[in-house]
């Protein structure tokens, strides 16, 4: 599903993005960090933003801070990165990650049919 929003309603001076809320999500193998941007009431859309090898979630923050307000923008740790628990690594794909972000959004009540946009770099 795409969501298209009319141009006045990208950006609203009248609400200011609250700081985002760290949450320790467990799933198997350990604990991810969540940092969710949510103003409640205001859910248009579901934003998942994953972070790249040697990074963090923060550093999606000046991304997240020029989203519209009414975008709930979660954004995870990956194991052994941030504020996430280690973990070994069994094998070098992608796999385990794609298992440990669906885990992490199945236990903050999340499906993937709930997610607007699922974007990494």
């Amino acid at each position: 599903v795409l969501h298209t929003l009319p141009a006045s309603r990208i950006v609203s001076s009248a609400m200011t993005r609250p700081e985002p809320l760290l949450l320790r999500v467990p799933v198997d193998g350990g604990a991810l960090a969540l940092w969710d941007w949510h103003t409640a009431g205001t859910e248009e859309a579901i934003i998942v933003l994953v972070h790249a090898t040697g990074f963090h979630a923060r550093c999606w923050d000046e991304v997240v801070r020029h989203l519209p307000v009414t975008f709930r923008c979660l954004c995870f740790d990956m194991f052994g990165h941030g504020r996430s628990d280690t973990q070994p690594i069994d094998e070098i794909s992608w796999r385990p990650v794609a298992v440990a972000l669906l885990a992490a959004l199945t236990a903050v009540k999340l499906k993937p049919q709930d997610i607007s946009v699922l974007a990494g770099h």
